[in-house]
Formats: structure tokens, C-alpha cells, sequence
């Protein structure tokens, strides 16, 4: 279906096993600019088999690092699409914070084989699916591997703590997300936390929802003023 703009298919009870069969399927639609799966309970199995549809690509460059400050090795690997991408060498490490002088190794090493991929979906809707932690983090990685998604509407899931790393680190690495919801997700202070840290590095991000987030949300955007500047010597 190339002419195909637009796919709504809330409600269908599509769950694990029919996302598994639709993810790969959507390679083809080389138009799908708009996917909306809400209310189809697609749970930790559909959000990997959807993971793995939006991280597959054609060329994987690789960029290998054995530790900080040594120089890269940039290597060009070809397969045929749809393909999923190895995984990330580091999966989703301890996250730090951009100031930290690991920070620019950790980007490297989390960007290794991510490219833009053969899908053109910019607006995800996958609300009230009942994903959890594990099927965030597969999500995340396919995210992360990507470079057209710009709306992604994750409200009224499961997606918790366990899950506040790759969030974060999806959302310090990612460029293309405008527009991003959380609400009524069950979050904490720690996960909110984490999620401040990946908003200080982020440039796209426009719009974010987190109503019923069940957390002080102020302490995303607050930051501590400096402190006052030493009276001058008389």
C-alpha cells in the first residue's frame, strides 16, 4: 500500500500477536505518515515487535570504541530491509549527566549503528496498551535508531522507574520528537529526575504532557538561580 497516509486501528484487540504481524508489514507502507494503535492492549511483545520496526534500516554505520578518549574505527555494514539493527553494544548504561566527562563517550557508544530508517511514521499514537517497563525499553531502543518520528503519545500505560534509563537516554540522544505524553503513567520523583536530566540535553522536544504523572512535575523545569556574587572589598 505505497498511497497509504493514514492507519487508525483503535480498538481491533490486535494485542502481542497481531502487532508482531503488523510491525513488519508497515515497512512497506512507504507513505504512513500517521499510526494510531491505541486501546489494543499490544502489551511488552507488541512494543518490541513495533521497537524493532521502527530501529530497522538498510546501512548500519558502525562507530567502535573501547574506551574513552581512544580514537573510532567507523565501519559500513549492508543488509537487506527490513533488517533490525544489531543491538546497542551498551544497551541503555547508567545515565549521566551532561556535564560529567563520560557524557560524550556514553553518546558515542549509544549512537553505535544507529541510522535513519526505511519507515516514514512521524505521528505514534499508542495509548492505553498496557506497556510496560520491558516493552518501554525495547520501544526506547528502537527510538533511539530513528530519525522521523516527531508525536508520540504514550499515555495511560505502564511505563514506570524501571524504565526512567532509556526514556531518558532516548530522549538525551533523540532530535526529531516535538510532542511527547506521559500522562497517567505512574511516574515518581526518581523517574522524573532521570527524565530532567534527558530534557537538559534534548533540542526538539516542544510539547510534554504528563498529566497525572501521580509526581511534582516543577522540578523539570526548575533551575537553581546561581548565587550572589561576593560584596566587593572596600
Amino acid at each position: 500500500m505505497p498511497c497509504l497516509a493514514e492507519l487508525n486501528l483503535e480498538k481491533n484487540k490486535l494485542r502481542d500477536g497481531g502487532t508482531r504481524v503488523l510491525a513488519p508489514a508497515l515497512l512497506h507502507c512507504t507513505s504512513l505518515t500517521t499510526l494510531v494503535l491505541r486501546r489494543n492492549d499490544i502489551g511488552h511483545g507488541g512494543a518490541a515487535a513495533l521497537g524493532k520496526m521502527l530501529g530497522s534500516g538498510c546501512v548500519q554505520p558502525l562507530e567502535v570504541r573501547t574506551s574513552p578518549g581512544t580514537r573510532s574505527q567507523n565501519l559500513t555494514r549492508t543488509c537487506p530491509a527490513p533488517c533490525p539493527l544489531p543491538p546497542l553494544s551498551s544497551r541503555f548504561p547508567e545515565f549521566v549527566r551532561p556535564t560529567d566527562p563520560e557524557f560524550d563517550y556514553r553518546v558515542a557508544r549509544a549512537k553505535e549503528g544507529v541510522q535513519g530508517t526505511p519507515h516514514t511514521i512521524c505521528n505514534l499514537d499508542l495509548a492505553w496498551n498496557s506497556i510496560t517497563a520491558e516493552g518501554s525499553v525495547a520501544l526506547m531502543d528502537g527510538l533511539l535508531r530513528q530519525t522521523v518520528v516527531t508525536t508520540l503519545d504514550l499515555s495511560f500505560n505502564a511505563v514506570c522507574r524501571r524504565a526512567e534509563t532509556a526514556v531518558a537516554t532516548m530522549l538525551a540522544f533523540n532530535s526529531t520528537i516535538t510532542h511527547l505524553d506521559l500522562s497517567h503513567n505512574g511516574l515518581d520523583g526518581a523517574f522524573l529526575e532521570s527524565l530532567s536530566s534527558g530534557l537538559n540535553r534534548n533540542t526538539s522536544i516542544r510539547g510534554l504532557h504528563m498529566k497525572g504523572a501521580f509526581a511534582c512535575q516543577a522540578c523539570l523545569w526548575y533551575t537553581p538561580p546561581p548565587p550572589p556574587p561576593p560584596p566587593l572589598a572596600r
